[in-house]
């Protein structure tokens, strides 16, 4: 009798351990599951905000990118804005067209001397006579883009190309096209390093995405002096030159000078 109770009581123990471990198992959990739970909000928390803070940085690069391109330099040196309109194929066609009309209009002022250059002089003269210094004389590169209109690498819309795109290794030299005053040399959002020169008569020239810059603003620079180097800084996938040509405080077409 006494060892039937002992059993008894035995496995009523048992019973109970077997419970509390049970019970102990379910609390592990549960609290474990809420502790999931709070780690999981708390990350697409923390995603949501770097995505939020990612897109408006975004959305502010391409708003600064867009603002820049409608920047031009005037013949002092000081920023111009140009109004660029939103328009449809039709007068895209036709504004291209528009900006690849007649490239230079006659100076009244001949022989126009580079301020403070001693025996550096620009003469009044046709594209034709003036055997402009390529950028990239004497390297290996390719014309990866031309003037006009195209699908932004980047943005993937359409847009006008105000220059060419020169692709070439890092580090090939970029030269002056010719004799002229360096008015602007710094970062610029979207170009990168970025430098203007004023070649007199209402002609500059300005490199983008350099990776170094060998002048700084005020030099006097003479045709074939070298400026800086290929790179791809600002906004850019690859290293190559962007060159622009500026007649009369419009981009025209670069191909027409060199």
């Amino acid at each position: 009798m006494l060892t039937l109770i002992f059993q008894t009581h035995l496995q009523f123990i048992n019973m109970k351990k077997y419970i509390l471990t049970i019970f102990a198992l379910l609390i592990g959990i549960l609290s474990f599951s809420q502790t999931f739970e709070e780690y999981k909000k708390s990350q697409e928390s923390k995603f949501k905000s770097f995505k939020e803070k990612r897109d408006q940085e975004l959305k502010e690069f391409i708003s600064n990118e867009e603002n820049w391109n409608l920047i031009t330099i005037d013949t002092k040196g000081n920023v111009k804005e140009n109004i660029e309109k939103t328009s449809s194929p039709d007068e895209e066609k036709k504004e291209e067209q528009k900006t690849m009309v007649k490239q230079e209009e006659p100076n009244k002022n001949k022989n126009v001397p580079i301020p403070n250059y001693v025996n550096l002089k620009i003469k009044e003269t046709s594209n034709k006579d003036i055997d402009y210094h390529h950028p990239l004389k004497n390297s290996k590169f390719r014309l990866s883009s031309p003037f006009g209109f195209r699908i932004h690498p980047i943005y993937k819309t359409k847009r006008f190309h105000s220059g060419l795109d020169y692709a070439a290794n890092k580090g090939v030299p970029i030269f002056s096209i010719d004799n002229g005053n360096v008015i602007r040399a710094g970062v610029a959002k979207g170009y990168g390093n970025y430098i203007v020169i004023d070649h007199g008569n209402g002609l500059k020239s300005a490199y983008a995405h350099m990776s170094v810059m060998s002048v700084k603003k005020g030099d006097l620079i003479k045709k074939g002096d070298k400026i800086g180097a290929v790179g791809m800084s600002g906004a850019a996938t690859g290293n190559h030159l962007h060159f622009e040509i500026i007649k009369n405080n419009k981009k025209v077409n670069p191909k027409t000078y060199i």
